[in-house]
């Protein structure tokens, strides 16, 4: 089982949704921004380094969102969603291809990786 991370970062309204490149797994659907938490790491840790080396960005790990599962024939997935506040940096595109702000209605019209489904369900469910 892998364990990754992922970030709601939040702005007027909307949340960030980034399209991943082709050749990558889940190519071209769009996520919140993470990665695997490594060996020895934190998963706020993990955050904190995924959003500089993605996004050129240094985060706040805020509050924890939701827990999602995701398995197929290739790997199992457990996927813990926390809400992050951009500290310092302007974003770039380091590992994405697109980017948009977009409302919470919006994302469920977005091709979201599928654990990423389930953070949505959970944000909607909070506001």
């Amino acid at each position: 089982m892998i364990t990754v991370v992922a970030g709601v970062l939040k702005k007027d309204g909307h949340v960030f949704l980034a399209r991943r490149k082709r050749g990558t797994s889940f190519e071209r659907m769009w996520e919140f921004p993470g990665g695997k938490v490594e060996n020895g790491e934190s998963p706020e840790d993990a955050l904190i380094r995924e959003f500089r080396e993605e996004l050129g960005i240094d985060i706040k790990v805020k509050r924890f969102i939701c827990r999602s599962f995701y398995s197929n024939e290739n790997v199992t997935i457990t996927l813990l969603a926390y809400e992050v506040n951009r500290v310092s940096g302007s974003i770039t595109l380091c590992e994405h291809e697109d980017a948009r702000w977009v409302s919470l209605p919006e994302a469920n019209r977005f091709e979201l990786i599928p654990p990423d489904i389930e953070v949505v369900k959970a944000l909607t469910n909070v506001l």
